[in-house]
């Protein structure tokens, strides 16, 4: 696994951290399931463009962060072994 995926509601609900095993698509959703995110949010638009700011965040930052409007927030960073 060599990210972890940090997803953070909006809500008063605690933080979920799970690991991501990729940057695909399928990995993303797996990761999101295991969060617990809430699946309508996933349409294809939707994942594409959380992936293209999540890479481009990574490959500049070393770790990536995506607001997702009012639902909450992702965190992504390189898992450490």
């Amino acid at each position: 696994m060599p990210y972890m995926m940090t997803w953070t509601p909006a809500s008063d609900d605690d933080a979920v951290t799970v690991p991501l095993r990729d940057l695909t698509p399928d990995a993303l959703c797996d990761a999101a399931a295991n969060a617990d995110m809430d699946y309508s949010l996933f349409t294809d638009t939707f994942i594409y463009r959380t992936l293209y700011a999540l890479c481009y965040q990574l490959l500049h930052n070393g770790d990536a962060e995506v607001t997702i409007g009012e639902f909450g927030s992702l965190l992504v960073v390189p898992r450490v072994l």
